[in-house]
């Protein structure tokens, strides 16, 4: 089996019999996304155990260094670093060999398992020593087993092989952890829970897992066949043949050349013996003897469970002689000893409260003594403890002294804390007090703000409505101008219109006021909009109309002809007459005959828009 790696892409596996294309184009097995690599650049053959690399690149490839064209055999002894045309990363070829040694199968598992190895390209082999993977049907606590957990080789049933096969063509390579085989053994699903074993640690753990512990082996057959998983796991192992003579003797003084030497050891360094007699050879006077010396007779599956579970917890360890199998179990199985460790601890736990309850009462028996000592301060009596065979009438006097200078002492220490509490009264005033001004002055600076800020908008309008300022005073020049001109001094009627209104108003919304009087005359139509008041000749108007001096209505016509809706008689034109005499100069006087309709200045309506342009303009 071929291992193809690619950074930043997907391991791929080729097997036995297939074509793997590494190029640009689509079709390609392995595609890479580079102009300088063709649609199709490289082509692997793998047949009967032989890879063959072909070149079909137009800007060429290097192997190891070297150049290549058309066909080269890779070597599966080292790692093939193949770079194409200008591609930064490199595609690592390297052999990954797959040996297979079966367990617990029979004649047609075994024929089935070889004839998957053909097709895939592995190989079969019988040394476990060899082997990669273990093929097993159903787990047991068997050699093979052991020191592939010790060496750390994957346990895989036949369900692995058969379903890479099918997905072959996919070019990938099964998980072995998903296809562990069955744990049918009654003697590892009745210690422990098949889920809690863990079959794929790495191979330090349980190749250390015997360091401290010796094992005396009782029988040669059995000797032969587990010493060797005992040794790989950091162990030493003896024999001492039962059948042989003198073999007791020999047994207690292997055990007491063991004890001497271990009692001079520190709790670290100490190890651990165990003796093994699967068959039950040995004698029953002499298991006994072994037993008061503190160690303790295992079977096979003793130290077989130690490995699977990697530990020396509850198996092989002499801390607790154990007689037989079902002694050497956990005590959470043991029922028997578990109910009676849950009768302790409730036991154990009755005694703690109890014990819990004495201490609270002690303490509050020594909280109601302090309290009563305070009352009995507080009221001035103060307990005093008089020696025995003490004389009362001689030193009575004594005793009234003794009691007033107590007391004195207890009143001018209440007086000096009444001092205290006054003395922090005045401080929590005074911080208060000066709060308080704190919080006007900041009032203050709030509204001085609050006028700055006024007066800056303030200045920001002005800047803004300075060209309509100037021109209201240009207008107000304008007004005090025609107000002394000859024509205003003039007794007549005054015409007074809306101020709101851009264009000039008609007839119906205006009305007339006598000179010499405050009364009114409105015409007979008189919008109920219009505002009137009596004002006197001398009033300044924002816009005042040219034919105010005409005095009777019929003169005047209304059109839609005109801009204003205002039109002129031609054949009645008069000058306005008054009783009062007039000045040289005014426009009723013989000499001035003519119109004022004639005159430019009064023929035409006041056009303020124009004038607001020309200042603008300016």
């Amino acid at each position: 089996m071929w291992r193809i790696v690619v950074k930043r892409q997907p391991t791929k596996y080729l097997y036995n019999g297939q074509l793997f294309k590494i190029g640009r184009g689509i079709k390609s097995d392995l595609q890479i996304n580079d102009l300088s690599v063709s649609r199709l650049h490289l082509q692997l053959d793998y047949k009967k155990g032989i890879c063959f690399l072909q070149d079909f690149s137009r800007y060429g490839t290097i192997l190891n260094g070297k150049k290549i064209s058309g066909s080269v055999v890779l070597n599966p002894a080292i790692e093939n670093r193949v770079q194409l045309g200008g591609y930064e990363e490199e595609v690592c070829l390297s052999y990954q060999a797959v040996l297979v040694c079966d367990s617990y199968l029979t004649k047609e598992e075994k024929d089935f398992l070889a004839d998957l190895c053909a097709q895939l390209g592995f190989t079969m082999t019988t040394n476990l020593a060899e082997c990669t993977h273990l093929v097993m049907k159903q787990i047991g606590v068997t050699t093979k087993f052991l020191i592939s957990l010790i060496e750390g080789k994957a346990v895989v049933s036949l369900h692995w092989l058969r379903d890479l096969n099918f997905t072959k063509n996919t070019y990938d390579f099964l998980d072995e952890k998903s296809y562990l085989p069955e744990i049918v053994d009654s003697q590892i699903t009745f210690t422990w829970d098949t889920k809690q074993i863990n079959l794929y640690l790495q191979p330090k753990k349980r190749s250390t897992l015997f360091i401290k512990h010796t094992f005396l082996f009782l029988s040669q057959e059995i000797f032969k066949v587990s010493s060797r998983v005992v040794q790989r796991s950091g162990a030493k192992s003896f024999l001492i043949e039962l059948s042989s003579t003198h073999s007791q003797e020999k047994i207690f003084k292997f055990i007491s050349n063991f004890h001497q030497k271990n009692i001079k050891k520190s709790k670290r360094e100490k190890k651990i013996l165990c003796i093994v007699d699967p068959l039950n050879e040995c004698s029953f006077v002499l298991r006994n003897e072994i037993k008061v010396l503190g160690f303790e007779i295992i079977t096979e599956v003793d130290f077989g469970m130690a490995i699977i579970q990697n530990s020396t917890k509850y198996f092989c360890s002499y801390n607790k002689p154990r007689s037989s199998f079902q002694d050497s179990l956990p005590k959470d199985q043991n029922t028997n000893k578990q109910k009676k460790n849950i009768k302790q601890k409730e036991k154990e736990k009755e005694m703690e409260k109890e014990k819990e309850k004495e201490k609270e009462r002690e303490k509050e028996n020594n909280m109601n003594k302090k309290e009563n000592e305070k009352k009995i301060v507080e009221g001035n009596t103060l307990p005093i403890e008089f020696p025995q065979n003490y004389d009362f009438k001689k030193n009575f006097n004594n005793i009234l002294n003794s009691m007033n200078n107590k007391i004195i002492q207890v009143k001018s220490k209440e007086k000096e804390k009444k001092k205290e509490r006054k003395k922090e009264k005045e401080k929590r005033k005074e911080k208060e007090k000066e709060k308080e001004k704190e919080k006007e002055w900041r009032k203050e600076k709030e509204k001085e703000k609050e006028k700055e800020k006024e007066k800056e908008k303030e200045k920001e309008w002005r800047k803004e409505n300075d060209e309509e300022i100037e021109f209201e005073k240009e207008n107000e020049t304008e007004k005090k101008r025609k107000n002394n001109s000859p024509i205003n001094k003039i007794n007549g009627s005054v015409r007074l219109t809306k101020l709101k209104r851009q264009n000039y108003p008609t007839i119906e919304d205006s009305f007339f006021i006598q000179p010499n009087s405050h009364s009114f005359q409105k015409p007979n139509q008189l919008q109920t909009n219009t505002y009137i008041s009596p004002i006197k000749p001398k009033l300044e108007f924002q816009r005042i109309s040219p034919y105010k001096y005409f005095q009777n209505v019929s003169d005047l016509k209304t059109t839609n002809s005109q801009p204003n809706g205002i039109s002129f008689s031609k054949k009645k034109r008069r000058t306005i007459n008054t009783s009062q005499p007039q000045p040289k100069n005014s426009p009723s006087n013989s000499k001035n005959k003519k119109s004022l309709l004639d005159d430019p200045l009064f023929a035409r309506p006041l056009n303020l828009k124009s004038k607001r342009k020309q200042f603008q303009k300016k």
